[in-house]
């Protein structure tokens, strides 16, 4: 069995091997021991830094950067399929109530009041839905903690909420979209579009918090060291 002090040089080693995420370097640390033990149950007279390079060159010449590498992009499909998931549930029962009232709010002025200009409307009920998204964001931030150490699995929390950046230029396309192929505004269908593409956007900010939520959850059960100052 390997000592606390050589399980924390373990960590050092990975950190030093260019591995800064923190739920990464467990898992190669739990990997490193049991080769290391491994090792030297067969040869006993191995020290522990010789049973240690000789585990590290099995992962050949780029060392650890391919598990890394391998790790992100399998993290990130898994998240992604995570976010496909709940944005799927807002369309089967009982959420899909939900979808539907938010579709219907978003018409119910136009076709009850007759809006004469409804430029301006999609203007605004686009901007909220981006708005929506950005005050979700700035909720999740809040709620969720920021780890003392960083950890992969929230790594692609940034990128998720980053297509609200492009959004807000969503504003711009519409209005060269209409220019260019010389649609009527005022045409009750473009308006069921402009509002089905709000609903839309509020659904998947809603989809990235609760796909975010989940993971945070997760990861701070399996890596509560990583949250030791909570």
């Amino acid at each position: 069995m390997l000592t606390t002090e050589q399980i924390q040089y373990l960590y050092k080693f990975c950190e030093k091997k260019g591995v800064r995420y923190y739920d990464l370097q467990t898992e190669l640390v739990d990997h490193l021991t049991e080769a290391i033990e491994a090792k030297k149950t067969h040869d006993p007279q191995l020290s522990f830094d010789e049973a240690l390079m000789g585990v590290y060159k099995g992962f050949g010449i780029t060392g650890f950067s391919r598990v890394t590498a391998e790790r992100e992009a399998a993290l990130t499909k898994s998240y992604n399929r995570a976010r496909w998931r709940y944005f799927k549930a807002f369309f089967t029962y009982p959420k899909v109530a939900v979808s539907l009232l938010l579709f219907f709010l978003l018409n119910a002025p136009v076709f009850l009041f007759k809006i004469p200009h409804l430029k301006s409307y999609h203007f605004v009920i686009v901007l909220l839905a981006v708005l929506f998204g950005l005050l979700l964001w700035i909720f999740a931030l809040r709620t969720f903690k920021r780890p003392e150490k960083k950890l992969m699995v929230l790594k692609s929390y940034g990128a998720g909420f980053g297509i609200f950046g492009a959004m807000l230029q969503i504003p711009n396309l519409y209005y060269l979209v209409l220019k260019g192929l010389d649609i009527n505004v005022n045409n009750p269908r473009v308006h069921i579009v402009i509002s089905l593409f709000a609903v839309l956007l509020i659904l998947v900010s809603l989809a990235e918090y609760y796909a975010y939520a989940s993971a945070y959850r997760d990861v701070k059960k399996r890596y509560p060291q990583a949250f030791a100052g909570d």
